[in-house]
């Protein structure tokens, strides 16, 4: 735009979102949330960017976690694999093969859904058991690790899919154990 112009400069701010089981924050916004989060960013003149790493974690329906993608008309949207692939360690050419093989395959996309639905359903689950002792409680890290041999990072965060119906009692008496003693 020229500087003599009398039209005001509009500034986009690029705003970057989770589609589904966003791990940073934790609470994914409701249809309706992010309908409001629509028009806040339409009305700022915002253009988003969405991250699909997590796509199918959420509800374990892979088009139900992508709702929110819907309610934009002008976005970018990045698909990882890596996490609901379990492809982390994978380099990418490798991976991309195996996800391509999978994606074109009707049987084995529909033996993918199951398993992602099986392990998404696993993890709801898990946050659901003994939830209140996770629940804003700062963790000893180093006290889990040595007293339970529960692993976890410094700063308190844990695998949740490293969880089941066997161990989180325990797991979760560990740490209740830890954040009310230490």
């Amino acid at each position: 735009m020229s500087s003599t112009s009398s039209t005001p400069a509009v500034r986009l701010q690029q705003i970057s979102n989770h589609i589904a089981a966003n791990k940073t924050k934790g609470v994914d916004p409701t249809p309706n949330q992010w309908r409001q989060i629509v028009d806040v960013m339409e009305a700022k003149g915002h253009f988003t960017f969405f991250d699909c790493a997590y796509q199918g974690f959420a509800s374990g329906d892979l088009y139900k976690d992508a709702y929110s993608v819907r309610y934009f008309v002008e976005l970018f949207v990045a698909q990882f694999f890596s996490k609901n692939f379990g492809l982390y360690s994978e380099r990418a050419a490798y991976g991309s093969r195996v996800v391509s093989v999978v994606l074109n395959d009707a049987k084995l996309y529909e033996e993918w859904k199951e398993n992602l639905a099986s392990i998404a359903n696993q993890i709801i689950d898990m946050r659901k058991s003994d939830r209140h002792v996770l629940i804003h409680r700062p963790v000893n890290a180093t006290s889990v690790k040595e007293k339970y041999h529960v692993y976890l990072t410094d700063n308190g965060r844990i695998s949740i899919a490293g969880l089941n119906s066997k161990n989180v009692k325990y797991f979760t008496q560990a740490v209740d154990f830890v954040v009310r003693n230490h």
